[in-house]
């Protein structure tokens, strides 16, 4: 078994949630899956074998009733279809608590109803 040092400033929290990916231009937009999360950053499963975009927004399902959070991302690594990012600004502690909960109670048509 390998052990990997955890780098991390924030501890994440792992969520295994959908999101959905927008590239800036608006242009063109894919779901992936959101491995974890912290206020800062995100571990992303992309649905295919892809270059992920170096700068995107991100959807994030924020809670029941909640308008999806996007958040302006930055791409720090890629390893196959697993992307690391850094959020341009932190989530708040609500935004936070509100992508935990929903992760604990999915609603799979979520993002259907809201695109």
């Amino acid at each position: 078994m390998t052990h990997f040092e955890n780098k991390r400033e924030v501890p994440r929290a792992t969520i295994d949630s959908p999101g959905r990916v927008v590239l800036a231009s608006l242009s063109e937009t894919w779901d992936v899956t959101v491995r974890d999360v912290s206020v800062r950053g995100a571990c992303l499963r992309l649905s295919g074998p892809a270059e992920a975009p170096r700068a995107f927004y991100l959807l994030l399902e924020a809670g029941p009733d909640a308008a999806p959070i996007r958040q302006t991302c930055e791409k720090r690594w890629q390893v196959g279809n697993v992307v690391g990012v850094r959020f341009a600004e932190p989530l708040s502690e609500a935004q936070f608590a509100g992508i935990l909960h929903r992760a604990m109670h999915p609603d799979p048509g979520a993002f259907l109803r809201a695109g």
